[in-house]
């Protein structure tokens, strides 16, 4: 594979997608073998060429990390736990990450600031990362990775709050230091209850993604996809008020447990 054919299929799948941010989910290791290019290479690559298709537009990568530690999140070194691609886009001078200890975001782009600025009550609320890529309708690329390797989903989790039982709010403070100042932060986090634990299992609705608009190809045998915001929204909400626990992999632990469960976290 060269790169170029890389550019090109990201490119068919970026066609008539307009200026709307472009959020990336990637797996470097599938393409180490594919891309014809020395190993060492490859991440610095697709980072380049993702930059160059979506030049004048905002380039958005997850850069999670793991969270506070002894009350303190430093983002101007804490480094990405999503992977190598977004690593090497966090280091970036220019980029911007948005101000959260465990769901931070790198961006490039013409709208970094706002991006960076915001200030959700909630992590996957209202003025969230999440919000904001539905407002925007956001076009997301899942490279590498299995077509519903995209944490956005999340977000309709907790639009359907009201019917799901395998999630609470839980609340964790502390420091976060970003561009070396300190911020003092509140952030509440719709976490997944660990007695019974939760699985997710987002795999369960690739058909129906599939069939709302998710475009999917391979690139010698491997995983390239495109969704956009509305439509993952509109596919996954309605199946989520359906049927609640239809992305629970053991579902049956929650079907016994529902009682249980609303007695312990009331």
């Amino acid at each position: 594979m060269k790169i170029a054919d890389f550019k090109t299929t990201i490119e068919e799948l970026l066609a008539d997608t307009g200026k709307r941010p472009v959020v990336v989910f990637t797996a470097v290791w599938p393409f180490l073998r594919a891309l014809d290019a020395p190993a060492s290479d490859v991440p610095r690559l697709m980072l380049q060429s993702l930059q160059e298709i979506v030049d004048g537009r905002n380039l958005i990568m997850p850069t999670f990390t793991h969270g506070y530690k002894g009350g303190i999140c430093n983002l101007d070194e804490e480094p990405s736990s999503t992977g190598i691609v977004s690593e090497m886009m966090r280091c970036l001078p220019e980029s911007q990450r948005n101000l959260t200890a465990f769901f931070p975001y790198s961006i490039l782009g013409p709208d970094a600031a706002e991006f960076a600025d915001l200030r959700p009550e909630y992590a996957w609320g209202d003025h969230s990362a999440y919000h904001w890529m539905e407002q925007k309708n956001a076009s997301f690329l899942m490279i590498g990775t299995h077509p519903t390797h995209c944490s956005f989903l999340h977000r309709m989790e907790w639009l359907a709050r009201e019917k799901i039982n395998y999630r609470y709010v839980k609340t964790f403070s502390g420091t976060i230091i970003r561009d070396k100042k300190e911020h003092q932060m509140v952030e509440n986090l719709y976490v997944r209850v660990l007695s019974p634990r939760m699985i997710n299992d987002f795999t369960k609705i690739y058909d129906q993604l599939k069939n709302n608009g998710m475009k999917v190809v391979k690139l010698d045998g491997i995983n390239m996809a495109h969704m956009t915001a509305a439509d993952m929204k509109e596919t996954y909400l309605n199946a989520l008020l359906q049927d609640p626990l239809i992305s629970v992999k053991n579902r049956e632990d929650f079907e016994q447990n529902d009682s249980a469960y609303h007695k312990e976290c009331n």
